[in-house]
């Protein structure tokens, strides 16, 4: 008897299965503003992580690097709280906004080499040099506004907010 195939995923369903990515960072938000627990906040958000990207992963719906990023960001810090390693522990405690940049700097090099649009998601290019080069130039980019993290830890708009900002408008420059 002949497998039968899975008929194609609605596009519209499939669209609204994506905004799942915003759904950790809405519970980080939500239990910091409700319950005022860093631990309670991380589990929520690491835990909600953990399962939107396995959803949207074994579905084969793309993903959104920089929110990617922010998920493993979460899914880290639930992590250190469920294990208790507390050099990351003090990592996330002081450095919190250069741990997202190094999380979004790991998922931007995986994807520059193994997804077939860069870490830039140059979608319909051909020219692989272009992709592999503009990706590049993007993962410098992460690495700038790493070291401008770094520089103003602690403060939420000049050392995590702005910087993402830059990151966006310069990926959309070089598209």
């Amino acid at each position: 008897m002949a497998k039968k195939k899975n008929a194609p995923m609605h596009p519209k369903l499939k669209e609204l299965l994506s905004f799942s990515q915003f759904l950790p960072l809405i519970f980080w938000w939500y239990t910091l503003q409700f319950q005022d627990s860093i631990e309670a906040a991380f589990l929520w958000a690491g835990g909600v992580a953990l399962v939107a990207t396995a959803v949207l992963y074994f579905l084969k719906i793309k993903m959104n690097k920089f929110l990617l990023a922010a998920n493993c960001f979460f899914m880290g810090g639930a992590l250190l709280f469920v294990v208790n390693i507390d050099w990351l522990e003090q990592l996330y405690a002081f450095h919190g906004n250069v741990v997202y940049f190094a999380w979004l700097f790991i998922v931007g090099l995986i994807s520059m080499f193994i997804s077939k649009e860069g870490f830039i998601d140059l979608e319909g290019e051909k020219d692989k040099t272009k992709i592999l080069r503009t990706s590049f130039y993007l993962l410098c980019g992460v690495v700038v506004a790493g070291v401008v993290g770094y520089k103003f830890a602690g403060d939420m708009i000049s050392g995590l907010l702005l910087p993402i900002l830059g990151l966006v408008l310069f990926r959309r420059l070089l598209k």
